[in-house]
């Protein structure tokens, strides 16, 4: 059986990104924001929009301009829910209008339909289909189940793997990539259990998102980085300690951290979004300095 990811690098591209940069941020920008000089790859500044759960669509819209962040990972929970067409219709539409790019629908289907205990079931998938194809996201992220790999029979992840074919293949119907997010409780739990899943599903429309596995050290995430690199579609951006999501940080403070990431990550040719996600205290205020922090790592 074969992997779906092929490898794929640049090892020399500093100074190409620099030229395509240029381009980026002189006055003409607004004219020519989509010309680049060569196929060299570029990181972009995201945001995922369950950050903040709390704020209306306008608003995200409204604080991601004003931050010149270029693009949005629109939720499946609260701010475009699964099924519904209309708001999606609608949240891509302000997105648009804003110059902001809709670069994934963050759905949260999770396989119930094959999970052994027969758990309520979620979000159906032609209703999570329908609405990135409303939104005009051009990925769609769902879950690897709901336990870790190492707890999983291979009945399971069978299961999984096989249906996740089946949804790549329905996503492909309609032009839609599909990313895995990369996750404890879930089969994509670490990367050595990503490439495995992956090659059981042997799609080449699935690849997995990367963020910092919160148990791992720096060195020991970068690399997994490494190890998944063809595999990895986009980026996670948060610093948090050991305690993860309730021990959150400025972004800043993980400055030789995310560099050591971003080191290995920029050695694959493919362009990603770096996407800011659970900022420290869920503040608007911290959200604005780390996305100068976050615009200034991806200058370099």
């Amino acid at each position: 059986m074969n992997s779906p990811c092929a490898p794929l690098s640049y090892p020399n591209g500093k100074a190409l990104l620099f030229l395509n940069r240029c381009i980026r941020d002189n006055f003409l920008y607004p004219k020519f924001k989509h010309l680049k000089l060569t196929d060299m790859p570029e990181y972009k500044p995201g945001l995922v929009s369950i950050t903040f759960r709390k704020l209306s669509p306008e608003q995200i819209v409204k604080e991601a301009s004003r931050l010149s962040i270029e693009g949005i990972e629109w939720g499946g929970d609260v701010h475009v829910p699964h099924g519904d067409t209309k708001t999606a219709e609608s949240v891509g539409r302000i997105s648009r209008e804003a110059g902001l790019d809709t670069f994934c629908y963050g759905a949260y289907y999770r396989f119930r339909e094959v999970h052994p205990e027969k758990k309520e079931p979620g979000p159906e998938i032609e209703a999570v289909l329908d609405s990135a194809e409303a939104l005009g996201a051009p990925r769609i992220r769902i879950w690897a189940g709901e336990m870790d790999y190492e707890e999983a029979s291979m009945d399971y992840v069978k299961a999984v793997a096989d249906r996740a074919h089946e949804v790549a293949e329905l996503a492909q119907s309609r032009d839609l990539a599909i990313d895995l997010e990369f996750h404890g409780g879930t089969l994509n739990n670490s990367a050595r259990n990503s490439l495995q899943l992956l090659e059981l599903i042997n799609h080449p429309n699935v690849s997995t998102l990367w963020q910092p596995a919160v148990p791992l050290s720096v060195k020991e995430r970068a690399e997994g980085a490494k190890l998944l690199l063809p595999c990895i579609s986009n980026i996670h951006c948060f610093h948090w300690g050991p305690r993860g999501w309730n021990d959150r940080f400025p972004l800043a403070d993980g400055e030789d951290a995310w560099k050591a990431y971003l080191s290995v990550l920029q050695q694959s040719d493919k362009d990603r979004w770096v996407a800011l996600e659970f900022v420290k205290d869920d503040s608007l205020e911290q959200l604005e300095k780390d996305a100068v922090t976050l615009q200034n790592w991806l200058g370099d």
